[in-house]
């Protein structure tokens, strides 16, 4: 840090603690002499002179603090002051912070060079900059300064403690004296009293006046003759604490005041006037159906319905502070004063007692104010029902929502209004009509533009009603909801999807037809070649599929059938090739092109199965957009009738307007028949036998025509022709679309059957195929257990000769115990014996090895005993040959197989029926998998071998063909269960029964897909509506109001 930024951080330290010396002496000195004044008037009621003579010796001292430790400090501090400190505190600084200050603050010096005084500051510099960082200053109170800041701690703290304001306001303006009203409190002071009403006089002496020695009874009341003179009034009761007079009626003006010693209070006065009261009071009772007047005197009646607004009027006989209704059973209601006159209103509800509490500007009250009787009739709120839509819906921006409701009103309904709310946009409401003059029952429709609603917007909207009450009661009808979509990006975007899916699966499909032809000509390359490209297009063609079913989920417009069958097909795409690829490239990789060319073939089958599925779906799609598309060009021409019978009854004249608008949607009808036309089109080009038929297209052909005879009519100015013609062009439209609707309709619930009976039809024959092969396998079993005894007889057989054998070459031996090699080799023939019918092999080796040892001993032995050897060696050699050998296998027996393989071939016919009817059935399911045809190619495979091993007589052979066929079979009956269940669910939510959507429960359940209905779907004939509204005003009998209620509600729904 430089030397002048010490020398100004010294100076800062020292004004820094004059400023807080001076703040402690000053305020505190002064603070302890206000503080002590205050705490003496306290108690001592100090005289004005005392006290001013405190605040001028407070004013003193303030003065004197300011000079002394203030600005005589302030202007000593200067620079040299400063340095001269500083040199003191650090002695070893001296020689350079003077001379260096000198030279910093004369820049110029005949006597020092430059370079000289730069140096000699850089020295400067750095010394200040090694000094202490301590501070040069810091303020330590003085003895003063403590005194006078604890004298003003304690002197406020004591008033703290046992001052008040008032001593406060007294020292510090001694020119205000004290009067006995600051020790004693007179109530009620200054007062006007009702005429004849008590009065009564309070005097009390307050706490400070307590301590002054102020009692009740010490207390002197005086009242004002007529002559002027104060003469006393004798207290009706002393207490302790407060003395009272009463007087039982003021019927004259009362001057009073009270004494204490010497001291007096103010004069008081008690007058005498007449309660507040009304001098003109009015009622008006104010409904729909008028406003009616009541001017109320006493004991007057008010007579309103229920929910009427009756409004009070008054002229008061005198100023008022203020006026509130009271009706009983009810909150006071405070009352406004507008261009003199006090109003005021409720809302009648029941018979109530109406009575005011009115307070004078001087305070007074009314003790008995006069009270009305209010009869009140019942009014009950209106009720609203929403007819139509009576399920959440979903609509795009471009549609218009027909609601139809009834409102119903013991009274009349004034106002009808729908009320909106959306989440994240303000509530409002959209005004709907109501006849004129108000009826009490209105049934009416409404068709509400959706514009200003944004796609993704969630709605909930009511009907609300207004009856003629005042202030008026509202109904409001159950809440509908809706939803705004896109719907017609969102229905693009799904049949793009659905394009990019067929291709996928085409390709995919097509790879595994190469790679299946390729396998079945030997084409090893070929095949891993096509198989290579299999696998990504498989895959690809499962994200397309799956895509396509996120798409069509997403459809408000789109078919849940065909969504449904999407994900199905997305879903069964991934299974088929998670098996299928990796089993055709193992059975490539070991050179297995059979096995290869089946599980190609098997994903073929999986991929047409598929694509059949699916554009059978998009087809019904195409056919329900028709039908969309001509429902709403019936719309267009529905307006365009209406115009035109609109022209028609005012003579055939259009305005400007009119007729702009009329050309508009005449305009858009022609281009919806355009678009019919080329839709139409590619749906017959598509698919040939789809439910679009001749007849529609002479239908659209028809309304064509009548479209160009209107706009002829139009041009000539025939307002009946035109009106024949839009109304014939809005029947044919709607018949249109109804004729394709349930066309679609009926073509999906047939195929819905069609799947239904063939996964069924695929049960049965599964279940009878299983059954043959079960009994085919049971047959070659028994042929096998047959085969089997005549082996174990062979076994026994041998066994009995070679335990004879043995048994005698052990008994030639036994006798012969002097002999070594006689003794070993009847040794291993008795183990052989034991372990011959637990272990043959064990025991044909150690019979052959007792007659090596016997052959090995008989050149050492004598003649006989070497002849004896040499036999018993003989037998026992052959004996363990033929346990080695075994019972010979018995011939195979064609004729005892015989039966078993006419089970087999029996079984085969049915495996085959299953197969033909797997072939069928795909061709209606779709889904049912390459792979559950591949199991009964397998199983077949199986039976044709097992039957040729039975009639060749090898039941073992037979068996386990037929075991390896039945197994085939039950492998496959899971996923033909799974094709069944697929097309149940497909039978339900068939591809073209409906537009796509969900309903959910309130607690968020997902229940099984619907059609969820658009806005076009909930309009009323016309001519219905008419005739209902005409119904409403024909007169009936009160009693058969509900049956009427009932039937026109059914009527409507």
């Amino acid at each position: 840090m430089s030397l002048a930024a010490r020398a100004r951080a010294w100076r800062g330290q020292r004004r820094r603690a004059i400023v807080w010396e001076t703040l402690t002496v000053a305020v505190g000195g002064s603070a302890a002499i206000i503080a002590a004044s205050a705490l003496a008037d306290r108690y001592w009621g100090l005289p004005p002179t005392a006290r001013a003579a405190a605040l001028a010796a407070c004013g003193a001292w303030l003065a004197r603090s300011l000079w002394t430790r203030g600005a005589a400090p302030w202007r000593a501090a200067t620079w040299d002051a400063v340095l001269e400190a500083a040199q003191d505190a650090w002695p070893q600084a001296r020689p350079l912070l003077a001379s260096a200050w000198a030279l910093r603050q004369s820049r110029a010096d005949a006597g020092t060079s430059a370079q000289l005084r730069e140096e000699h500051l850089a020295r400067a510099d750095r010394a200040a900059d090694a000094l202490p960082a301590r501070p040069l200053f810091s303020w330590t109170p003085s003895r003063a300064a403590r005194v006078c800041a604890g004298a003003a701690a304690v002197a406020l703290a004591a008033n703290v403690l046992v001052g008040d304001a008032a001593s406060w306001r007294r020292a510090l303006t001694p020119w205000n004296d004290p009067s006995l009203e600051r020790w004693v409190d007179v109530i009620p002071g200054d007062a006007r009293l009702n005429a004849g009403a008590p009065a009564r006089v309070e005097a009390r002496p307050n706490a400070e006046g307590r301590r002054r020695g102020v009692r009740a009874a010490d207390l002197t009341l005086e009242s004002r003759a007529d002559d002027g003179r104060w003469r006393p009034l004798p207290w009706t009761r002393v207490d302790g604490d407060a003395a009272q007079w009463s007087l039982a009626a003021l019927t004259q003006a009362l001057d009073y005041r009270v004494r204490w010693r010497g001291l007096a209070g103010p004069t008081r006065r008690l007058t005498p006037a007449p309660p507040p009261r009304w001098r003109a009071l009015s009622a008006v009772v104010r409904a729909a159906r008028g406003a009616r007047r009541f001017d109320l005197g006493a004991g007057e009646t008010v007579a309103a319905r229920r929910g009427d607004w009756v409004e009070l009027e008054g002229a008061a006989d005198a100023p008022l502070f203020s006026a509130a209704l009271l009706v009983s059973g009810a909150e006071p209601t405070a009352m406004t004063l507008e261009a003199g006159r006090w109003r005021g209103g409720f809302l009648a509800r029941r018979d109530a007692e109406l009575s005011f509490a009115l307070v004078a500007a001087d305070g007074r009250r009314d003790a008995a104010p006069p009270a009305y009787a209010v009869r009140v009739a019942a009014d009950a709120p209106p009720t609203v029902e929403l007819i139509s839509p009576p399920a959440p819906l979903v609509a795009a921006p471009s549609d218009a929502l027909p609601l139809s409701y009834a409102a119903r009103d013991d009274g009349a309904i004034t106002r009808l209004a729908l009320i909106v709310r959306a989440a994240g946009r303000p509530e409002f409401s959209v005004a709907l009509p109501v006849p004129a003059p108000p009826a009490s029952e209105v049934l009416g429709d409404f068709s509400w533009p959706l514009s200003g609603l944004p796609p993704g917007t969630r709605a909930t909207f009511l009907v609300r009603a207004w009856d003629d009450a005042s202030p008026a009661q509202t109904g409001d009808s159950e809440t509908g909801s809706l939803e705004i979509v896109d719907a017609d990006a969102q229905h693009r975007a799904a049949l793009d999807a659905r394009a990019a899916a067929d291709e996928a699966v085409e390709r995919a499909a097509s790879l595994a037809e190469y790679a299946r032809d390729s396998a079945r000509k030997g084409d090893a390359a070929s095949a891993r070649t096509y198989a290579e490209h299999l696998d990504p297009a498989w895959q690809r063609a499962a994200r397309a599929t799956k895509q396509w079913a996120d798409r069509a989920a997403e459809d408000a417009r789109g078919d849940p059938g065909l969504a449904d069958e999407a994900r199905r097909a997305a879903e069964q795409l991934a299974r088929a090739g998670a098996r299928g690829l990796p089993a055709q490239k193992e059975a490539l990789a070991r050179g297995d092109l059979k096995s290869a060319a089946d599980e190609a073939a098997a994903l073929a089958d999986e991929a047409r199965g598929v694509q059949r599925a699916l554009r059978a779906g998009a087809d019904a799609q195409s056919v329900q957009d028709l039908a969309e598309q001509s429902g709403a060009a019936g719309e267009d021409a529905d307006a365009l009738d209406r115009a035109a019978q609109n022209a028609a009854s005012r003579g055939g004249k259009m305005s400007a307007e009119e007729s702009a608008r009329v050309q508009k949607a005449l305009a858009d009808v022609r281009r919806a028949l355009d678009e019919l036309e080329k839709t139409a089109r590619e749906l017959a080009a598509r698919s040939p036998d789809a439910v679009a038929s001749d007849a529609d297209a002479s239908a659209l052909a028809q309304a064509r025509a009548d479209a160009d005879a209107l706009g002829k009519a139009l041009a000539a100015g025939d307002a009946q022709g035109a009106a024949r013609a839009a109304h014939n062009l809005a029947e044919r439209l709607r018949g249109m679309a109804r004729g394709l609707r349930e066309a679609a309709r009926a073509a999906a619930d047939a195929r819905g059957r069609n799947a239904e009976n063939g996964a069924s039809s695929v049960r049965r024959a599964w279940d009878e195929a299983a059954r043959a092969q079960e009994a085919a396998v049971e047959a070659a079993r028994t042929s096998a257990r047959a085969r089997r005894a005549g082996e174990l007889a062979a076994q026994k057989a041998l066994l009995a000769r070679v335990t004879r054998a043995a048994s005698l070459a052990r008994d030639a031996l036994a006798g012969r115990t002097g002999d070594p090699a006689a003794r070993a080799a009847s040794a291993e023939v008795g183990e052989a014996l034991d372990r011959l019918n637990g272990d043959a092999a064990s025991a044909a080796l150690l019979l052959r090895d007792a007659a090596l040892r016997l052959r090995a001993a008989a050149p050492r032995a004598s003649g006989s005993s070497a002849a004896a050897d040499a036999a018993s060696a003989a037998d026992l050699d052959a004996a363990g040959q033929e346990l080695q050998r075994g019972p010979a296998a018995p011939a195979p027996d064609p004729a005892g197989t015989r039966p078993a393989a006419d089970a087999q071939a029996a079984a085969r016919v049915r495996a085959q029926g299953l197969r033909d009817e797997i072939s069928r059935a795909s061709r209606e399911l779709g889904y049912l998998s390459g792979r559950v045809a591949r199991r009964v190619d397998a199983a077949l495979s199986d039976e044709a071998a097992g039957e040729s091993a039975l009639r060749g007589g090898d039941a073992d052979a037979g068996l386990s063909r037929g075991e390896a066929a039945l197994a085939a079979l039950e492998q496959g009956a899971s996923d033909a269960a799974s094709a069944q269940s697929a097309a149940e669910e497909s039978a339900g939510d068939s591809a073209g029964a409906g537009q796509g959507g969900s309903v959910r429960e309130a607690g968020g359940q997902s229940l099984r897909r619907v059609r969820l209905p658009s806005a076009r779907d909930y309009r009323p004939p016309r001519a219905l509506r008419d005739e209902l509204q005409r119904s409403l005003g024909e007169s009936r009998p009160p009693a058969a109001d509900a049956d009427v209620k009932e039937y026109l509600e059914r009527l409507a729904r």
